[in-house]
């Protein structure tokens, strides 16, 4: 058993390899439209300056406080679709026996969380020169929260990949889902510049609670009311289990 994972986990990083050596070739993909698609939305946001500092509280530079919000919400989005565009994509390699789906779908979320990785810590030295940022006053707790992001995006992706095989409309029903998922994830606001009598409408979404956290880890000067930790890590534990059983059950359907 123990040289058959060992021999699954060579299998998921030469592939994690390949992927990015893939994507890195131009600007569709990888590192380069990482950093384009995370400063297009900054960008997109700083045209509304104005507005965002309406929601946002004091000692919070607005770059920073945009790149903390944007890089975790880009991370969860990014590897979420891996789940669906890895299978498709190297449905050659599904033909050899020793790749399984949940082999590639790994390693195309390890490329995700490489890349975003890298933009993370790149524009947090940016906001740090330009912005004269502290350093996070929990440097442990940020990097925690940016991989909670990341395995949200990557248990949701799981469950998603299998469920549109077996029910297309999912994917129409998804998208309106989506959309309150990121109306709602805290990317332009913090929940106390909100009415008191919404947040029970916006708390139940775990992005909003992983850019809460993510501000409150890093600024002294923000403690996030709503928070909580251990209500990401239910909903990373729970999908990943249904995902899995999802994935699980879907390998045994005929394609």
């Amino acid at each position: 058993m123990f040289e058959s994972i060992k021999s699954q986990v060579r299998i998921i990083i030469a592939l994690t390899i390949r992927d990015m050596q893939n994507q890195n070739k131009g600007l569709s993909g990888g590192l380069a439209w990482a950093i384009i698609d995370v400063l297009l939305y900054v960008g997109a946001m700083s045209l509304i300056r104005v507005f965002i500092k309406a929601f946002m509280p004091p000692g919070m530079p607005p770059f920073t406080f945009l790149v903390l919000g944007i890089v975790p919400w880009q991370t969860f989005s990014a590897t979420m679709k891996v789940g669906e565009s890895a299978i498709q994509k190297n449905r050659k390699l599904l033909s050899l026996p020793v790749v399984t789906p949940l082999d590639v779908v790994l390693a195309s979320a390890l490329d995700q969380l490489c890349t975003y990785g890298i933009v993370f810590a790149g524009l947090m030295l940016v906001c740090s020169y330009f912005e004269s940022v502290p350093p996070p006053r929990f440097p442990i707790g940020v990097i925690l929260i940016f991989l909670a992001s990341w395995f949200l995006g990557l248990t949701f992706g799981l469950m998603l990949a299998p469920l549109y095989r077996m029910f297309q409309p999912a994917k129409w029903l998804w998208k309106p889902v989506k959309k309150s998922f990121f109306w709602t994830s805290g990317l332009y606001f913090v929940i106390t510049s909100m009415p008191a009598n919404l947040w029970p409408l916006m708390t139940w979404n775990p992005i909003l609670h992983i850019n809460e956290l993510m501000r409150t880890y890093w600024f002294t000067t923000y403690n996030t009311p709503i928070g909580s930790p251990a209500y990401v890590i239910i909903w990373v534990l729970g999908l990943g289990v249904l995902g899995l059983s999802l994935e699980r059950f879907i390998r045994r359907v005929p394609a």
